[in-house]
């Protein structure tokens, strides 16, 4: 990969022009299909992770996708949750969610709605309780690593992705739900995300 340039948002349409097969940004850059990784302006350990996992998946050497790892953020993922009941749990992520401005107010009944059709509980201690939010900027999932597992319409979960999606048509959702099922096929896989003793400790875990 040869670097082009580095430029500021505003002139996006110029650095697009030279057809880059890869933008590394601070912020979320929309209309663009090229494939994007959105870090954090520290530039922390996990970054340097997305980076290299997308340029395996261009090279055709990495089963997990660049764009499901980029759903994920620092500052929506939680550990050590205490909570009664999948509703409390759900509230928790809603919240963090809200309160990072991925969510608008009404995301957490949303959820609890989408829930109440049906669980999200999709075995192995894991759920992905969900929910559509027009008003959301992007695809984000909140990860929530209970204390205790709980108790989820008959099944234990400890492991929560709380998912917010901004398109249902979005041809990418089928497969957020695609790495989730594949996710939970490995009990080891699972164990090892719920010992995470923090976020890059996750995603690395995650990519593996």
């Amino acid at each position: 990969f040869n670097i082009l340039g580095a430029f500021p948002l505003y002139k996006i349409d110029k650095a697009l022009k030279l057809q880059p097969e890869l933008i590394i940004s601070t912020v979320m850059i929309k209309h663009s299909d090229t494939p994007l990784i959105v870090i954090n302006p520290l530039f922390k350990d996990y970054d340097i992770l997305k980076i290299n996992t997308l340029i395996r998946q261009i090279e055709h050497k990495e089963s997990v996708g660049y764009e499901f790892l980029n759903l994920f953020r620092e500052e929506l993922f939680v550990k050590d949750i205490e909570v009664a009941d999948k509703y409390e749990a759900i509230k928790v992520l809603s919240d963090t969610l809200k309160i990072n401005g991925y969510a608008q107010d009404n995301f957490y009944q949303a959820v609890v709605e989408r829930e109440n059709i049906s669980s999200t509980a999709i075995g192995n201690t894991v759920a992905v309780p969900h929910a559509v939010c027009k008003d959301s900027g992007e695809n984000v999932i909140t990860v929530g690593i209970l204390k205790k597992p709980i108790d989820w319409n008959g099944e234990k979960v400890q492991l929560i992705f709380e998912i917010n999606i901004k398109n249902a048509a979005d041809g990418n959702v089928k497969q957020i739900f695609s790495s989730f099922f594949n996710l939970v096929s490995s009990n080891r896989k699972i164990e090892r995300l719920i010992k995470s003793k923090n976020y890059y400790e996750f995603l690395k875990t995650i990519n593996q």
